[in-house]
Formats: structure tokens, sequence, C-alpha cells
């Protein structure tokens, strides 16, 4: 049988929105949106048959809200968690079981070459421990470091003037 199924796929690239084209936006919907959601869903009708099974998607904290440079990839990640929690709403009746897992920053070759900053980076033998371990619990979502979980949640509740305002101080 199978048990688990994660579906990692992450295609980050960065691009000002003022010079962002349909044709930058795509490969990263491609990936990160359909190619997450096609492994998902190949793996319910196996789940549903043997009535057991968990399911995880890998987003990010970037889908919280907007970032700059990163319209494609906080969108599609933001769109990977929304079906997550979907998913888990509606196969919980079945016993199945969802994940959304949402890292910050993960020192992976994705992120080596950026230029902003990149707080409470965490080495990918760390974060794939925490993941590893955290995942046996089954949460609902599994976010990290819990510093930059704070901070996302705490922007999810700024007034878009105010979130902006911040964001383009930092930098970030």
């Amino acid at each position: 049988g199978l048990d688990m199924v994660i579906a990692n796929a992450g295609r980050g690239d960065t691009k000002l929105s003022t010079r962002l084209t349909w044709v930058d936006v795509v490969p990263v919907l491609d990936v990160n949106v359909c190619g997450a959601i096609a492994t998902l869903l190949a793996a319910i009708p196996v789940f549903l048959a043997q009535k057991h099974g968990h399911l995880v998607g890998v987003s990010s904290l970037a889908g919280a809200r907007g970032l700059p440079t990163s319209a494609a990839y906080s969108a599609s990640k933001a769109a990977l968690s929304v079906f997550l929690e979907s998913l888990r709403i509606d196969l919980a009746p079945t016993g199945l079981r969802v994940t959304d897992v949402q890292p910050g920053f993960v020192a992976t070759p994705i992120n080596e070459n950026a230029k902003h900053p990149m707080p409470f980076r965490w080495p990918v033998d760390k974060a794939a421990a925490h993941i590893a371990r955290r995942l046996e619990g089954s949460p609902a979502v599994l976010a990290f470091p819990w510093p930059l979980v704070l901070a996302t949640r705490f922007g999810r509740l700024l007034p878009a003037w105010l979130y902006d305002r911040v964001v383009r101080a930092q930098g970030v």
C-alpha cells in the first residue's frame, strides 16, 4: 500500500511586476500548482480504496501575502494552501489526512542566489528532519520557523497600506 504522498514541487522565479509577463508566470504555476495538485489527486483514489493515507503538500509562508518580486511564487503557494485546506475539509469524513507544510526560507538551490533578505533561513537537513518528525502527528498545517510564522501571521492582520509600507521598508 501507499501511506503518504508528498507534493514538494517548487519553482521560484523572481521578477519585478513592472517586467512580469504571462510567459514568466506560466512555468511557476505549472510546477507549483498544477504539478503539486496532479500528484495529490493521483493518490486520492488509492488512499480511498485502502481507507487510509496522508496527503502532504509543501506550500510556503510566502503564500500568506504578496511579496515584492514574487507575485507568481506567492500566488502559486497561496493557491496550493487553499487547495490543501479544501481537500482536508472534504476528505476528513473518509479518514484521509491532509497536511500543508509551510516553510519559511530553506537553504536550497531555489534561493542560493537570492538578493533579498532571508531571515531565519534553515539548512535543508534541519528542515527535512523537522518536517519528518512533525508529519508523524498529521498536523493540518506545519509552518516553521516560529519567528517567521509569527511575523507572517501578524502581517496578515495588517491593513494593506501598512503591510505595503512595512514590506517595502524591510527590503523583503
